[in-house]
């Protein structure tokens, strides 16, 4: 947002991040509002170029898996499960964010308990670095209906 104006603001943003001298921050920063359209092949090529310059870092790997684990015709989840993994350790195990989409990643698999694991350490992770994680509403419904599953399945046992 550009002075309270979005459309400003990506309109800039697009500028900034299309050029051949682009700031690596941009073309992330554009990957992810293209991701949020879902706009997931152009936010693809936005990350692929941004892989050029950082291969390893943590916020392109995470919106790189973000971008297979989406629903639809562009979805990867195995592709997306090594991407968060590695999103992961490139940040220690220690980004909520990252071990957030790790935990939904292997929820998508159907690995319900590693999921949960990872959901309870994202959780652990965010409120002690950040104090509130950003996603922390989204995080608890995920470990709620996790917990619930699991209590199912158990019941069913």
């Amino acid at each position: 947002i550009y002075q309270g104006d979005k459309e400003s603001g990506r309109s800039m943003l697009l500028r900034l991040a299309t050029g051949l001298q682009a700031p690596f921050e941009a073309v992330v920063a554009l990957a992810e509002v293209l991701l949020d359209e879902g706009r997931v092949a152009n936010a693809r090529q936005q990350l692929r170029r941004a892989m050029l310059v950082a291969p390893s870092h943590p916020r392109v790997l995470y919106l790189f898996a973000e971008s297979y684990l989406r629903e639809g015709p562009f979805q990867n989840v195995d592709f997306a499960l090594q991407l968060a993994q590695s999103a992961c350790q490139h940040t220690g195990w220690l980004g909520p964010r990252e071990l957030h989409l790790l935990a939904r990643t292997y929820d998508a698999t159907g690995d319900r308990l590693s999921a949960l694991l990872l959901a309870y350490k994202a959780k652990d992770i965010g409120s002690k670095l950040l104090g509130n994680y950003r996603h922390a509403k989204e995080l608890q419904q995920l470990i709620d209906r996790l917990s619930n599953a699991s209590e199912s399945s158990s019941d069913v046992m």
